[in-house]
């Protein structure tokens, strides 16, 4: 798994943004099928006020999976590779007892 969000490098640093600017990047790296869509923006985070917004640009072209991580008080555009919820097969997950 590669989360692509490695210790920043001077030339892809994180930097906190504003809310507009979250907003701007939200739907630039929102693909058709993930779910990052208008209505899930106005649901949960154009009418909040007082958080925190980072972002830092996916530094591989194999990021193209985005997320955002948040707690109480800020939100994080983070991205991951396509690979990133592939979990190994466990004998537990592949049973195929009848």
């Amino acid at each position: 798994m590669h989360t692509c969000q490695n210790p920043p490098q001077q030339d892809s640093p994180e930097s906190e943004v504003t809310k507009e600017q979250f907003k701007k990047y939200y739907f630039q790296y929102a693909t058709p099928d993930s779910g990052w869509t208008a209505d899930y923006w106005n649901k949960f985070y154009e009418h909040e006020q007082g958080k925190k917004y980072f972002f830092r640009r996916p530094e591989t072209p194999e990021c193209v999976s985005m997320t955002i991580v948040s707690d109480a008080s800020q939100h994080r555009l983070v991205f991951l590779t396509e690979d990133a919820f592939d979990f190994p097969e466990t004998s537990e997950n592949t049973s195929t007892d009848t």
